[in-house]
C-alpha cells in the first residue's frame, strides 16, 4: 500500500514538472517603437492658393487666404499595413495653439497609412473601424440617419514605412480640400419671404482608403444665409445634383418652383447659382459660375 501511495505522489509531481517545463504561458516583449512626426504648419506659404474667403486683415490684393485661417481642428489616424487602428491623436487651436499643426507619436516597424484631417470651424465626424482601414471615413449623418452640417475640411493620406533602417519620418503635409460650396442667390427675395433650396445626390461619407466620395447619397437642403442667399458646404461627388427653389407667392401663398439641372460641383470650388423667383419676366431664370478662387465676385454664366 506504501508503495502505490509514494508511486501515486511520484507520479503527480511529474506531471506538475511537466506543466511547468513546457505548458506556461509568457507573456511576449512589447515591439520596439521608432519615433515619428507629421507637420501641418507653414500654412500661410504653403496653402495660399486653396480659397480667397478674404479674411479680416488681410491684404485683399491676394485673393487667396491661409490654412492657419481655415483649420481650428485637426485630426490624426494610424493604420497598420493589416488594416488595424494603431494610433489617433487630435488637436484644436483653441487648446493647442503653440503646437498646433505639429503630430509626434511612436510606432512599431511596419507600413503604415496615415490619415490628417482638418476642420473649422468644428471637428469633422470621423468614424473609426478598429480593424478594417476600407470602412473609415468622412461621416456626416447622426446614429439616427440625420444629415450633419459638413464643416469646411482638409484631408491627406501618406503612405510611410517605419523601422530601425528607414529614414527617421519627419513629413511636411500639404492638406487639400474635399469639399466644395455651393450657393443660390435669389436676387428678388424679401426677408419674410418663405423659400428652401433642396440639393439631391449629396453624398454623406469620404472613404479615407479610396480618397473619394460614395455611398449614401442624400438630398440636402442649404442653410439660409440672409434674406437673398442659401449654401452650405458639400462633399466633392461625380454625380450632378438637381437643384430645386421652392417659394411661396406673396399673394396667393402658392408655391413657385424652379428647377436647374446638371449641377456639377468641384472639390475646392464654390458653385453659385442666381436668378430671380417671384419675377415673370423672361430673364428670371437661374444662372450658374463655378469659381475656383472661392469668391464672392464671379461672373454669372448662362446654364
Amino acid at each position: 500500500m506504501k508503495t502505490l501511495f509514494y508511486s501515486a505522489i511520484a507520479l503527480s509531481l511529474f506531471f506538475v514538472s511537466c506543466q511547468k517545463d513546457g505548458n506556461s504561458p509568457s507573456t511576449p516583449p512589447e515591439a520596439e517603437k521608432f519615433p515619428v512626426r507629421f507637420s501641418v504648419t507653414d500654412f500661410d506659404r504653403q496653402v495660399t492658393d486653396l480659397d480667397s474667403r478674404k479674411a479680416g486683415g488681410q491684404d485683399l490684393s491676394n485673393a487667396r487666404d491661409s490654412l492657419g485661417n481655415a483649420i481650428q481642428h485637426l485630426h490624426y489616424i494610424a493604420y497598420n499595413s493589416s488594416g488595424n487602428l494603431v494610433s489617433t491623436k487630435y488637436q484644436s487651436l483653441a487648446t493647442n495653439n503653440v503646437e498646433f499643426g505639429h503630430i509626434t507619436d511612436s510606432l512599431p516597424a511596419g507600413v503604415y497609412s496615415i490619415v490628417l484631417i482638418g476642420s473649422s470651424p468644428v471637428p469633422a465626424t470621423i468614424f473609426y473601424s478598429a480593424s478594417d482601414f476600407g470602412q473609415a471615413r468622412l461621416d456626416f449623418k447622426d446614429s439616427n440617419g440625420q444629415l450633419l452640417k459638413i464643416p469646411d475640411t482638409y484631408y491627406k493620406r501618406v503612405t510611410t514605412m517605419v523601422g530601425p533602417n528607414s529614414k527617421l519620418p519627419d513629413s511636411s503635409i500639404l492638406l487639400q480640400r474635399v469639399i466644395s460650396s455651393i450657393e443660390v442667390r435669389i436676387a428678388d427675395a424679401l426677408p419674410a419671404d418663405s423659400i428652401n433650396v433642396s440639393v439631391s445626390h449629396q453624398a454623406t461619407r469620404f472613404f479615407f482608403n479610396r480618397d473619394q466620395s460614395s455611398d449614401g447619397y442624400d438630398i440636402r437642403y442649404l442653410s439660409k444665409k440672409d434674406a437673398k442667399t442659401y449654401g452650405d458646404y458639400v462633399l466633392f461627388t461625380e454625380i450632378p445634383s438637381t437643384v430645386i427653389i421652392t417659394a411661396l407667392d406673396r399673394t396667393t401663398g402658392a408655391a413657385r418652383v424652379k428647377t436647374v439641372y446638371n449641377v456639377s460641383c468641384y472639390r475646392n470650388k464654390k458653385v453659385v447659382l442666381s436668378g430671380n423667383m417671384f419675377s415673370n419676366s423672361d430673364t428670371s431664370g437661374f444662372k450658374i459660375s463655378v469659381n475656383d478662387q472661392w469668391d464672392d465676385n464671379g461672373d454669372p454664366i448662362p446654364f
